[in-house]
């Protein structure tokens, strides 16, 4: 009997760490946008960016003028905006749920000073406009470009996938160049580079960084990505060459650029933060979790989720 006991509670032993590991899966609950310091506190850190229309119009938002879906087709989603801050435009579908995020830098703050960046050259940068105003955008979306103005998702798929089915960067003059997200920072290190973590930030990845010195960071792609302890993908970001003035954007000196970047900063990434007549930065992260205050930073214990991590799954983090 006492042989029989002990079977039982081995295999509860086994369940219980099996199911502690099945519950420990993100979940892309939400949408944050712009890290502060844990001694800043003020309303432009970890805004929430409303996760629909219906939501951004409660809050402050508005539709940007003359904004339609297919945008002439140089990208997918209705643009909003808080006021007349164009830093950050979320992208809705056809239903009215986020679908994306823009980031917006205005051409006559960019190139206010001299700014040896070359956007024209980095295909994640799109030659845009808002109500008037030239800018550079980067375009994030949050579910496969195809469905956002056909389609579009229903509320209840938003409850049940998240914020976010997938990650797809925009990489050219149409929504048809996309560069999708792995999910897993084990994935992602074939391209984005493994860099260092930033406790409330993550883990970083940034795209390729031994090559960022070839071109003295005059083409570096804008976007890293932001993991867990667990390697699972839980938000991303854009770093703009340029001091912009909007307070959504956060300006790394030195000691911040080696903070995500180390233990392989290049010189190249430092002189342009602080060196005399540098441009500087502007950087934004992005969250898709409700509560990225409480990020710590311990060696990665990879995870994988009950499904296939290549192929577009919308509930991939979901508990299980």
């Amino acid at each position: 009997m006492s042989q029989e006991i002990n079977l039982v509670i081995h295999w509860e032993r086994i369940w219980l760490k099996l199911c502690n590991r099945l519950s420990a899966f993100v979940e892309w609950n939400s949408l944050k946008a712009t890290w502060c310091p844990p001694n800043v506190d003020n309303t432009n850190c970890f805004q929430d960016i409303p996760r629909t229309v219906e939501s951004a119009l409660k809050n402050g938002w508005r539709k940007i003028e003359g904004s339609t879906c297919r945008n002439g087709g140089k990208f997918f989603g209705y643009r909003m905006v808080k006021g007349n801050d164009y830093a950050v435009t979320p992208l809705y579908d056809e239903k009215g749920i986020i679908a994306g995020v823009q980031v917006n830098a205005l051409k006559s703050e960019l190139f206010a000073t001299k700014n040896p960046y070359k956007f024209d050259e980095v295909p994640d940068y799109l030659d845009n406009t808002i109500e008037g105003h030239p800018i550079y955008s980067t375009t994030a979306y949050f579910v496969n470009p195809t469905h956002i103005c056909t389609n579009g998702r229903s509320l209840h798929q938003l409850e049940i996938e998240g914020t976010a089915s997938r990650i797809y960067f925009q990489t050219g003059w149409n929504p048809s160049h996309l560069r999708m997200v792995p999910l897993y920072r084990d994935m992602a290190a074939k391209n984005y580079t493994s860099t260092n973590c930033v406790p409330s930030m993550g883990h970083h990845n940034y795209y390729n960084v031994p090559k960022m010195q070839l071109s003295n960071c005059t083409t570096i792609i804008p976007s890293f990505l932001l993991f867990n302890n667990n390697g699972e993908l839980h938000g991303f970001g854009q770093t703009t060459v340029g001091k912009l003035s909007s307070h959504s954007f956060e300006h790394p000196n030195k000691v911040a650029v080696r903070a995500g970047l180390d233990p392989i900063t290049p010189q190249c990434m430092l002189n342009m933060a602080e060196s005399p007549d540098s441009p500087g930065y502007s950087n934004i992260h992005f969250f898709l979790t409700d509560s990225p205050k409480t990020i710590k930073c311990t060696p990665i214990v990879q995870t994988r989720a009950l499904h296939d991590s290549i192929t577009i799954n919308p509930n991939v983090f979901k508990k299980h």
